[in-house]
């Protein structure tokens, strides 16, 4: 089991036969393209808000009749395009997690943050049993973040030199504010 690709599956395999381990392997399948489906919804729209809050080019904010932000997933999918080359699927999935982890990280601290310089400001929006829902799951994120350098050190260090990467891209694209 130890060097199992699916261990899921091999142990379904082993208790109910070839039939158990491709069930599992289907859902495991039906999940990862669920997991791909999201990241290719959210990053688009994700440079869309950047581009609104004019933090990324205002070309970002180009959108079709249906509401699709076109050239901002034109930009994801050439990323995308960039990174293939760079190794296997489990690497760019890898990267990803270090970098979904991270944002989490930056979102709940940025909530912390709001929430103490502009108490005053209007809520759209409740954050149940706050402070403590959200400190807990940003305790969470900060373990999984620690435990994921600390065992995927490699990942952890190519996806630091993208993001270096990306700070001159972001100056030299970000459009002037104010």
């Amino acid at each position: 089991m130890a060097a199992s690709k699916l261990a899921a599956a091999d142990a379904m395999q082993v208790m109910f036969g070839t039939l158990g381990g491709k069930i599992v392997t289907a859902f495991a399948l039906l999940s990862i393209l669920g997991v791909l489906n999201a990241i290719l919804m959210f990053t688009p729209r994700t440079l869309y808000a950047l581009a609104r809050d004019g933090l990324f080019s205002s070309k970002a904010l180009v959108v079709n009749k249906g509401g699709t932000p076109t050239v901002a997933l034109a930009v994801t999918a050439a990323v995308a395009l960039i990174l293939i080359p760079m190794g296997t699927f489990e690497k760019l999935m890898a990267l990803y997690a270090f970098f979904a982890i991270a944002n989490n990280i930056v979102l709940i601290g940025a909530l912390f943050a709001l929430r103490k310089r502009s108490p005053d400001l209007p809520r759209p929006f409740k954050t149940w049993a706050y402070p403590f829902a959200p400190l807990g799951v940003l305790l969470v994120s900060l373990a999984l973040f620690v435990g994921f350098i600390v065992s995927d050190t490699r990942n952890s260090i190519y996806a630091l030199v993208i993001l270096a990467a990306s700070y001159p891209l972001y100056r030299l694209l970000k459009p002037e504010v104010g």
